[in-house]
């Protein structure tokens, strides 16, 4: 499998390599230049030149090379100091047309001539802004003289825009011989030099080379600069002229070749290593980031805009921006990728919400982890490009410093989550820390002398790669290819205002605060599309930060019982589910446990209990009587009377105390179903139990037992009865009305009478209550005189119109009936659907 894995990488890579040739999306290529040779010269700052004595014109060829350097130093906007020293009086003509052609460089700089001929010397300098023209001698016309020729040439050949035509390296004692061999062909091709002596000539010329320059001194801090070639860097811009002035294709066959071979294989390589509904998911996702992008450049006036993918890693949308473009488009750009991405991804998590359907969960947050990730401040991600824009690009340097403090920050987060994909970004954006200072020192440097002076972009390449060349240590001509289109675009484009970063600050505002905020109150925003509550995912933020599975379920399980009892069964269904999650890598007993949980408030109380059912009786558990007594509360509310399993009063030795008292409520259950007043029997046993006391189960089983008596009382048939519970005083008077309903007046009575005389009522409220229930108790045993002298009592505490509805025809005498049946119907109604807490 991993040889197989390796072999498609390697096809992968073979043809993404091939559409990338095909497309030409960089159709330049190094040209190797003629002459080609190792460079070591280093111009210290304060260097000075000292030339020789030599008086022939091939002297004055090798110093036009040395002042070509003075020439492209100026030109590349830095700020050397050095003095050239001339023992000639032809010299200075040379200096001085270099300072014409420098005419429009800026920085001031100090040029000084001395004459030996005249023991003079006169000074040429140019201050920034000021205007400084130079004109050759009218003497250099004379072609007679032995450096006017050269020194004509040489001033006609420069230009505010271009080199000296004829240019060597600046020379080096350890490669004088094959400088001067090179450079005396060049000047044979050119006809430079007159052949009178040959040999004599030739040895003259390594000569003039050999001592054109030399070190007069060398300062205590001098800045050392990198190896400069003035044919290197020609030629380099020559053929950046030459590769952008090569025509593109017009047809846009290649650019669809490109990308539907890459997105194919970019499919193809996440589905065989991941899953084949996740590597959709990331092409889906990954698709609508880059069409986002490609739009937004349509829309901006991109030109050559182009998609394509690399398998494993991304995808890429490319295109030329075009010049001024204002900095918010280019914002605007970069953030058509990842914001409608997560808009998407928000939207998907709503959907699976709502449906149930987990696929739209998983794509939400495939959607919501990449265009999260593509938002970090990081390069080469959208927000790296959109923190240099808006931010960085006014403080550059910062910038270094800031990807310095990410890679320690992505390092970190590999190390804690051990996960070699932050170990990959950390290694990337260190990789780009140098091409970051190097892009703001370049910017920096150019960015007063070019912005908003209109000029070509052959000119600012040409400015570009005069300052990439003069690093101490050069980056090499691939990697200055790539990065020159980075400063091209931001010397082209006016810098981003506060406009733009406070464009840039809101849309992260959105992306960080507001569509998090609607997804977690959508619940509340839409309250008819079923979606979950903010307190529902508060209580799941804390069910993810359970360290362990028992921690995980015991919490759900709590929460679920505690939305339960709140009477929210939908929201304590979706703890439960929670728990089911993490309930089989834990024992039967809490599988067991959760069923019963669930088959309280699920719509489906049967098949989840009969699942409980099964994974006892299988395992044998202890609480088998728990399940059964439950899987019979549930026939029985479904009115499935004859499918009721049959117990016996006695558990099973195996069952728990609690389990056998909840055998015996089953069995009490049971009996009410079918002989009421078989149960009441039962339920008396129970109450001479010693353990009646502490039994969990007490007052449901009380109200069941007498409701049902109270029902066969009255000739109807036993009704499944709700799981509530009740305090004992409400139990007994329960009782005593049941008994005054089946005639048992004197046990009404007696049960009435304990609950007034010893204090155990504790509902105050509802005392007279008990005293009419205890005169009426007493008028249908015929104690009328004690009923009528509790009813006086009862005058002080009822107002008139409140006895008149109670039917009270003589308040002295009781010679009619005080209370209709009907009223105590009523009241045991009001009983039986109240919820009253124990």
């Amino acid at each position: 499998m991993i040889l197989a894995e390796l072999l498609f990488l390697v096809l992968a890579v073979l043809v993404i390599a091939w559409c990338i040739q095909v497309y030409q999306l960089r159709a330049v290529t190094l040209v190797p230049e003629t002459p080609q040779f190792v460079d070591f010269y280093q111009l210290p700052e304060n260097y000075q030149l000292v030339l020789g004595e030599a008086k022939d014109e091939l002297t004055m060829l090798g110093f036009s090379n040395v002042l070509y350097y003075a020439y492209r130093y100026l030109a590349s906007d830095a700020e050397p100091r050095f003095g050239l020293w001339l023992s000639h009086a032809q010299y200075p003509v040379l200096a001085q047309a270099v300072l014409a052609a420098n005419g429009s460089f800026g920085r001031g700089y100090e040029i000084t001539f001395y004459s030996a001929l005249s023991n003079s010397s006169t000074k040429a300098s140019r201050n920034q802004g000021a205007e400084v023209e130079f004109s050759p001698p009218d003497w250099l016309t004379l072609t007679n003289h032995p450096s006017a020729n050269l020194g004509q040439l040489f001033h006609n050949h420069l230009s505010h825009f271009s080199a000296p035509a004829l240019t060597t390296q600046p020379p080096v004692r350890a490669f004088a011989q094959q400088l001067a061999a090179d450079t005396w062909s060049q000047a044979l091709q050119k006809g430079r030099i007159h052949l009178d002596q040959p040999n004599l000539a030739q040895m003259s010329w390594l000569y003039a080379l050999q001592m054109v320059t030399r070190l007069k001194k060398t300062p205590k801090n001098a800045v050392q600069l990198g190896p400069f070639s003035p044919s290197r860097t020609l030629a380099k811009e020559e053929e950046w002229r030459r590769g952008q002035q090569k025509p593109q294709a017009k047809s846009n066959w290649n650019k669809l070749v490109l990308f539907l071979a890459s997105m194919v294989l970019f499919g193809l390589a996440f589905g065989l290593s991941l899953d084949w509904q996740l590597g959709l998911m990331i092409l889906a996702a990954v698709l609508i980031h880059e069409l986002g992008h490609w739009i937004g450049m349509l829309v901006f006036g991109y030109s050559d805009t182009a998609i394509f993918f690399i398998p494993w890693v991304g995808a890429a949308t490319v295109g030329k921006p075009p010049t001024n473009i204002a900095a918010w488009k280019q914002l605007a750009v970069y953030l058509l990728g990842p914001m409608p991405g997560l808009v998407l991804g928000f939207a998907c998590l709503l959907l699976a919400e709502s449906s149930g359907e987990g696929v739209w969960n998983r794509f939400g947050m495939v959607f919501l982890i990449l265009n999260y990730l593509n938002l970090a401040p990081i390069l080469p991600f959208d927000g790296g490009h959109i923190a240099n824009l808006a931010f960085f690009r006014h403080f550059p340097r910062l910038q270094v410093v800031v990807n310095y403090v990410s890679v320690a920050g992505l390092a970190l987060l590999g190390v804690l989550l051990a996960s070699p994909l932050f170990f990959l970004l950390a290694a990337v954006n260190l990789s780009q820390t140098r091409i970051m200072g190097l892009l703001a020192k370049t910017y920096q440097a150019l960015k007063g002398r070019v912005l908003g002076q209109g000029l070509p972009e052959s000119e600012l390449a040409r400015r570009i790669i005069a300052n990439l060349d003069q690093e101490p240590k050069p980056l090499s001509w691939a990697a200055q290819k790539a990065i020159i289109p980075q400063l091209l675009s931001r010397l082209q484009s006016p810098p981003a205002g506060a406009l733009t970063f406070i464009f840039a600050v809101s849309q992260y505002l959105i992306a960080l605060l507001i569509l998090p905020g609607l997804y977690f109150f959508s619940g509340l925003l839409f309250p008819n599309w079923g979606l979950p509550t903010p307190q529902m995912r508060r209580d799941w933020v804390r069910l993810e930060a359970a360290k362990t599975d028992r921690e995980r379920f015991e919490l759900a399980l709590q929460m679920g019982r505690e939305s339960a009892a709140a009477g929210e069964p939908e929201r304590a269904m979706s703890f439960y589910e929670q728990a089911e999650e993490v309930a089989p890598q834990l024992e039967i007993a809490d599988q067991i446990m959760l069923d019963l949980e669930k088959a309280e408030v699920s719509d489906q109380r049967l098949s989840i209990l009969n699942h409980a059912k099964l994974l006892a009786e299988r395992h044998q558990s202890p609480f088998l009587g728990s399940v059964l007594i439950r899987l019979n509360e549930a026939l029985y509310e479904a009115g499935q009377y004859t499918s009721l399993i049959e117990l016996g009063p006695t558990p099973p030795a195996q069952q728990s105390p609690n389990a056998n008292f909840a055998w015996q409520r089953n069995y009490i259950d049971a009996l009410c179903a079918l002989t009421p007043q078989k149960a009441y029997g039962q339920l008396a046993q129970l109450r001479e139990s010693p353990i009646w006391r502490d039994y969990p189960f007490q007052m449901a089983v009380e109200m069941q037992a007498l409701l049902a008596r109270a029902q066969e009382c009255q000739g109807r048939s036993p009704l499944p009865l709700p799981p509530f519970t009740i305090s004992s005083q409400q139990a007994q008077r329960l009782e005593a009305l049941i008994a005054g309903m089946c005639e048992e007046y004197s046990t009404a009575i007696r049960l009435e009478t304990e609950i007034l005389e010893t204090g155990r009522f504790s509902l105050s409220s509802e005392k007279p209550m008990l005293q009419l229930d205890l005169a009426y108790f007493l008028t249908q045993n015929g104690e009328t005189q004690k009923a009528n002298a509790l009813m006086k009592s009862l005058n002080t505490q009822f107002e008139p119109d409140v006895l008149a509805e109670m039917n009270v025809l003589d308040q002295d005498t009781l010679a009619g009936t005080l209370f209709r049946n009907s009223v105590l119907r009523q009241y045991l109604s009001e009983i039986h659907s109240a919820q009253i807490e124990p």
